[in-house]
């Protein structure tokens, strides 16, 4: 994919034979061709060969040379268009609600395989060339609404697929399943959960992993629509089960009731609320409370919470939040250690069903409302009370300042981006004016840039074929991309996207699914870097935790650079290194260490760094300290002049150490005295 077509001081090493023996020859080619869409960037180290050189200039003549990205998206800021990835798209023709897609290598051979569930209880495992896996599609015995989860339950490398699975008839029960990656049924499942009464079907909204008790196996969560319209609340009424991986039940509470019988139709989260070092589980119910339990099942403390737009609202007096479709996120906003929680919801007069507006609330553990978040950040009205949405909010650092912001689509018809003392960062109007719902965003650095644009879908609630639908791509400032959104069939994406590596090429793939049945995946011409995905899929992760988690700091994508690629004696040139960081914040000192190798000469004094500590004191041995906690990139020149006057290659490397046992080299070479060698212009109109 890396074609080099565009080259400055390309640099051939040839051999000739000339009277009495043969001589080796460095040749610098100063040749560059430049398109208007790439004007402004600066290529090296193309060809090695001067007839394919030619050949590309004479038939591909649009090529790139940025890992595979063509002339049209290179170094720009809008892309146009991506192609699918070869076998895809692919029409299922079955109905899927909001379970998203998921990428991950479930059965341990080394290459990725995309997983989709859906309403009629079919789960699809393909390959990256679109081909279906043996044993599957696996098929259940009710509808498939919420989104599978992954995770090597048993030990063995695999991993074992769990999904809820509802019922067709009124009144039967649904049952949680866990298969293995063959799929076949996990020993010890499926389990049964409860449906009170016999007017409603039932559907198992959300499933999620994690160790509730400690003792380091996964647990399984599950939320179900199990509720009672009646006036008598007294029937034990569950709907949240924890189960054990062999399907035994959770000690403690498990499975637990609301006191007022109000169904789960969101989305549940997985983590340590309370900070005592156990996971704890959140969920909101069919009306305005929120929940959170410790791994038994017990209620934490202040917890449940009534949620009014004031804080202590008053019952058939003050507005109140609802949550029939929320989906709580947990995540360190405030940078204090403790996860605060943060869910969105519908807002409703007091002793009315009427929705006329929107509101993300952001509390602390212990269920009160974090500093700056006593009243909650509002929408502009909803789009319709017939049809709604899932509020699904996402966190990241969008603008590289240290702290997470939260971003959440709205039932107005907006998605938006809060710091953390809900100071609006940007909004954006996805909905433009129609009845345009959007799905959960996914958050990762699709362009290479080094920034996060924001992906999600855009759908017609009626399905019908109201439009622009689809998948948008928001650049961290909420601005949009040129020719988004990425066009679909029919009703547009009501679930979430899913960004991965499904090819094992390096390079990212974009799949999503529609509500009736298409799979498609869109191969982005940009590096997959885990490290630059905070929010990859629905609910974070394969587990489907909804819990955010710190990305690993990396050094990985630091370079070194030279200007010109070659030179001659006493001419001087110039290298660079970018120390580039992605990840969170690394707090170690990061050292770099720069020998310059014979042939060449340091300049005194022209040793710089934009940030650190840069020492020539030892020079031909350069050196530069600093640290990448505040800032995520630093970049060092030097100047070099040439003393030798042999035709020669020189490498010189750059030895990283980042201060927590990773090394890593980058090099830059450069042609001394090398011999020139004149090309003739070739030109063709195209």
């Amino acid at each position: 994919m890396n074609t080099a077509l565009v080259a400055r001081s390309m640099q051939i090493m040839w051999r000739w034979s000339h009277g009495w023996g043969t001589k080796t020859c460095l040749l610098d080619c100063e040749t560059r061709l430049e398109t208007e869409m790439d004007q402004n960037r600066r290529w090296g180290n193309a060809l090695p060969y001067l007839l394919v050189l030619l050949l590309l200039l004479l038939f591909l003549p649009r090529a790139s040379v940025q890992a595979g990205i063509p002339v049209e998206f290179a170094g720009k800021r809008n892309l146009q268009t991506y192609p699918f990835q070869s076998g895809f798209s692919i029409n299922t023709t079955d109905w899927t609600e909001r379970s998203a897609p998921i990428i991950a290598d479930i059965d341990g051979d080394g290459e990725n395989e995309l997983l989709a569930g859906n309403w009629r209880g079919r789960i699809y495992a393909w390959t990256a060339a679109g081909t279906l896996k043996p044993g599957f599609p696996i098929s259940a015995s009710g509808p498939i609404v919420g989104h599978l989860a992954l995770a090597d339950l048993d030990g063995n490398g695999d991993l074992e697929i769990v999904a809820g699975v509802g019922d067709y008839d009124n009144g039967d029960n649904g049952h949680v399943y866990v298969w293995r990656p063959n799929g076949n049924v996990f020993p010890g499942w499926p389990r049964t959960v409860a449906r009170y009464g016999n007017d409603r079907q039932c559907k198992i909204a959300t499933v999620a992993l994690g160790d509730l008790d400690g003792d380091g196996d996964l647990e399984i969560v599950a939320g179900t629509n199990n509720n009672n319209f009646g006036p008598d609340f007294a029937p034990y009424v569950p709907n949240l089960y924890a189960w054990h991986h062999d399907g035994t039940t959770v000690a403690g509470q498990w499975p637990v009731e609301d006191s007022d019988d109000a169904a789960i139709l969101g989305n549940l989260a997985v983590g340590d609320l309370d900070g005592d070092g156990q996971n704890d589980v959140i969920v909101a119910r069919d009306y305005h409370r929120v929940f959170a339990y410790d791994g038994q099942g017990n209620d934490l403390a202040g917890w449940p919470r009534y949620t009014f737009v004031p804080e202590d609202g008053i019952w058939n007096v003050d507005p109140r939040i609802a949550h029939r479709f929320s989906a709580p996120t947990l995540a360190d906003l405030s940078g204090d250690g403790a996860l605060e929680y943060i869910v969105a919801g519908y807002r409703r007069p007091a002793g009315s069903t009427t929705i006329y507006n929107n509101d993300l609330l952001v509390l602390r553990s212990n269920g009160t409302r974090l500093s700056g978040w006593e009243q909650p950040a509002g929408g502009n009205g909803a789009l319709s009370n017939s049809y709604l949405m899932q509020q699904a909010s996402v966190v990241a650092d969008l603008d590289g300042d240290g702290q997470l912001g939260t971003i959440v689509p709205t039932l107005d018809g907006w998605i938006r981006a809060y710091r953390v003392d809900q100071t609006l960062l940007w909004q954006f109007n996805y909905a433009q004016g129609k009845l345009i719902y959007a799905s959960e965003p996914v958050i990762g650095d699709i362009d290479g840039d080094d920034h996060y644009e924001i992906v999600f879908g855009v759908y017609d609630p009626k399905f019908g074929d109201t439009q622009p639908v689809g998948v948008w791509i928001l650049e961290h400032d909420g601005v949009p991309k040129a020719s988004i959104p990425l066009p679909v069939a029919e009703s547009g994406v009501l679930a979430a996207p899913t960004l991965g590596d499904l090819d094992g090429d390096g390079d990212l793939e974009i799949a999503a699914v529609t509500p009736r049945g298409w799979v498609y995946v869109w191969d982005v011409p940009a590096p997959y870097t885990p490290e630059l995905m905070p929010w990859p899929m629905a609910r974070h992760d394969l587990r489907r935790t909804a819990r955010y988690i710190e990305l690993k700091p990396s050094l990985e994508r630091s370079t070194k650079t030279v200007r010109p690629a070659a030179a001659e004696q006493g001419q001087v040139f110039f290298f660079t290194v970018e120390i580039v960081r992605t990840g969170v914040a690394l707090t170690s000192t990061v050292r770099l260490t720069d020998i310059i190798p014979s042939g060449l000469t340091y300049v005194p004094g022209s040793l710089v760094a934009t940030s650190g500590a840069p020492d020539a004191a030892q020079a031909p041995t350069l050196r530069w300290t600093g640290l990448l906690s505040d800032v995520t990139r630093v970049t060092l020149t030097y100047a070099t002049q040439v003393t030798t006057p042999s035709t020669v290659a020189r490498t010189n490397a750059a030895t990283i150490d980042n201060g927590r046992g990773t090394i890593l080299v980058h090099r830059a070479t450069v042609i001394l005295n090398g011999y020139k060698m004149y090309l003739p212009l070739i030109s063709r109109n195209f």
